[in-house]
This record gives structure tokens, C-alpha cells and sequence, in this order.
């Protein structure tokens, strides 16, 4: 008995394919990368992966 086996990439690229069809507009599209963007923002934010800082990029040198 010979069984037909895929690779899990495969197997998984089917499930995405069947249960999350392609946005259908540019709209949409930008949507769902605005959204993944916002989501992986908060994420490396909260788990300490980015700092905030109020006066990014200006320098202030004193010299003495």
C-alpha cells in the first residue's frame, strides 16, 4: 500500500489556501497588512524588544 505523502509546508499551504482565500481589493490587502504590522509592533514592544523614547533622534551636546 503505497500512501502519497506531502511535505508539512505543503500540507500546510493547503489549509491556508482552503480556509483564508486571497483578499479580494488593494483595500483589503492593506488592511490585513496594516493590521499584522500593528500586532507585531505591540508584540516586540511588550516583550521589551523596542523603547520609546520622546526625543529620538535629537542629539543635545554639551561642551565644556
Amino acid at each position: 500500500m503505497a500512501h502519497d505523502r506531502q511535505e508539512p509546508v505543503e500540507v500546510l499551504g493547503d489549509i491556508i489556501a482552503n480556509t483564508a482565500p486571497a483578499p479580494t481589493t488593494q483595500e483589503e490587502t492593506h488592511n490585513q497588512l496594516e493590521d499584522k504590522i500593528i500586532r507585531e509592533t505591540i508584540r516586540e514592544f511588550s516583550k521589551g524588544g523596542m523603547y520609546f523614547a520622546y526625543n529620538f533622534g535629537r542629539w543635545f551636546c554639551v561642551f565644556v
